[in-house]
């Protein structure tokens, strides 16, 4: 069987509104529960590509009065904090936007109406995110 990552099987748990806090009663539900908890593991994914999300950030954050700070109170290990450090290939229903340079690029589907930027944001005293 593949995906089979603890997160997924967590995730499906909870998802199926499982037990999550006690070994033993979460072994039950999984085991009485196997067809529906497999089925949810395949059905669906997790979301651990923490710097992609800066791909869906990038606009708003080209859109807020300049120059930008951030902070970062995640759990990404600091990866979403330069968000001008990678590159960015948006796909819409008219082709490709792409913006910035570097060699990591980060693809991101467009299925809206969504103002994207043309520019990177520019960072408080011109050396990056603080």
């Amino acid at each position: 069987m593949g995906k089979r990552q603890p997160n997924l099987l967590l995730g499906a748990v909870r998802y199926l509104g499982g037990p999550v806090d006690d070994p033993g009663t979460f072994l039950y539900f999984v085991t009485a529960h196997w067809d529906v908890v497999a089925d949810t593991m395949m059905t669906h994914r997790t979301q651990t590509n923490e710097p992609g999300r800066c791909a869906t950030l990038l606009p708003l954050l080209a859109s807020l009065p300049q120059p930008l700070a951030l902070v970062e109170v995640g759990a990404s290990a600091g990866l979403c904090l330069y968000p001008a450090q990678y590159g960015y290939r948006y796909t819409t229903s008219q082709g490709e936007h792409r913006l910035g340079d570097s060699q990591i690029v980060l693809p991101c589907a467009v299925t809206g109406p969504s103002p994207l930027p043309y520019a990177s944001p520019r960072w408080g005293g011109g050396q990056g995110p603080t």
